[in-house]
């Protein structure tokens, strides 16, 4: 069984006044450096200034490192800059219950980096996680970046269960989850979504012949945003299911640019109440399809 970690043990206060970074990071670091699990306590608000970073310990080359908030009812407000949690190298881990609000223009809820400088991250699920934006815009909720060079890391094989994202207001320029990079790969929802972003989803590579690849989404959904998904230099996005309301647009397909995605297929989604002129905007070549959709009465099928 693994050992379980708390930041109270590390001297953390959580009374939403205190600063419990150095308590949070200590925990995390014990954790990671066990495989164990750190576990916040219920009712709890820590309050943070700086990066919380969970990253493999000297020469382990995996870790199965667990975050879990204890009946989903702790948070962590995130004063700082930057990620309020930053995964590094992280395979076979599972964040689960983690509520985070942030505080400041420009933030991010957590980072999960498979860039040159660091390692390829994989295999992780997120369970039941919220991250509410700051004011001011430019904040994200999610962000994965990868490497853009093809040299073989990635941030792949990612679930993302009943994970929600919230903005103050899709003026702001804020996005619920943000893929970059050529070995973004295998990034599934099953339920959970957007509410109030400028986009919901963005994915994008900086390399013009390989883009972020095979995301799936099955029943999630969206409120409020000014565009729900922006797919562009892609491989496959499959949208099933869910519900999608009171936004500007739907999607976008492709860049001016880079290539489209090779392929879109929309299934058995409803789309209602959107006021922009153009529901899904194809900008570039690409096989999108819509199969038994409900689309409000007012939009036509591109």
């Amino acid at each position: 069984m693994a050992t379980t970690f708390t930041p109270e043990y590390y001297g953390a206060v959580g009374d939403g006044s205190a600063d419990d970074t150095a308590a949070l990071q200590s925990a995390i670091n014990a954790a990671a450096a066990s495989n164990g699990v750190l576990e916040l306590a219920p009712k709890v608000a820590y309050r943070i200034s700086s990066t919380l970073t969970v990253q493999p310990q000297g020469a382990q080359a995996l870790t199965f490192t667990q975050i879990r908030a204890s009946g989903g009812q702790s948070a962590i407000y995130h004063t700082g800059s930057g990620p309020a949690l930053k995964l590094i190298g992280l395979k076979y881990a599972r964040i689960e219950g983690v509520h985070i609000e942030l505080e400041q223009a420009g933030a991010i809820g957590i980072a999960i980096d498979g860039t040159p400088e660091h390692v390829s991250c994989g295999m992780l699920t997120f369970a039941d996680c919220l991250i509410n934006l700051g004011t001011g815009g430019g904040c994200i909720g999610f962000s994965v970046a990868s490497d853009t060079l093809l040299n073989g890391l990635d941030s792949a094989c990612i679930n993302y269960e009943n994970c929600y994202v919230q903005a103050r207001g899709r003026q702001y320029d804020d996005i619920g989850w943000y893929l970059s990079g050529a070995n973004v790969l295998r990034h599934q929802w099953f339920g959970g979504g957007t509410s109030g972003c400028a986009i919901g989803w963005q994915t994008r590579s900086n390399n013009a012949a390989n883009g972020a690849g095979d995301c799936f989404w099955f029943g999630a959904g969206a409120s409020s945003n000014g565009i729900d998904f922006k797919l562009s230099q892609g491989k496959q996005a499959v949208i099933s299911g869910g519900r999608f309301e009171d936004g500007i647009q739907f999607m976008t397909v492709g860049a001016a640019k880079g290539t489209a995605p090779t392929g879109v297929y929309v299934q058995g989604v409803s789309i209602n109440q959107y006021a922009g002129p153009i529901l899904i905007d194809v900008q570039t070549a690409a096989h999108l399809t819509l199969d038994t959709c409900y689309i409000a009465p007012g939009y036509s099928a591109p």
